[in-house]
């Protein structure tokens, strides 16, 4: 089980739907969209039907702008700051996975 899940992280094989991500990190569906729009964040929806989802990194871009948000920054500035902490943490993850 412990590789699966380390194959689906190391793939972002890991998704959530919009309702979910909302409950878990308190953004607002009407957040995500907006986040969307500008293009802070990408959905996977197949076809205008089904319902959005969330890969893993766009999982923790939210969180991370939510988190931010929270703080008091503005959303731009809760976006770069997302986007730095990313950037280190890809860098720390490439370390330990080698």
């Amino acid at each position: 089980m412990v590789s699966k899940i380390k194959e689906w992280i190391e793939h972002e094989d890991i998704r959530m739907g919009i309702s979910e991500l909302t409950k878990k990190t308190g953004a607002t569906t009407r957040q995500l969209r907006y986040w969307e729009k500008k293009g802070y964040i990408k959905s996977i929806q197949p076809d205008p039907n089904s319902p959005r989802a969330y890969k893993l990194s766009d999982i923790i871009k939210v969180e991370l702008i939510k988190e931010y948000l929270d703080s008091g920054y503005t959303l731009s500035m809760a976006y770069e700051k997302a986007i730095k902490k990313l950037s280190k943490m890809q860098r720390f993850r490439e370390v330990f996975s080698n």
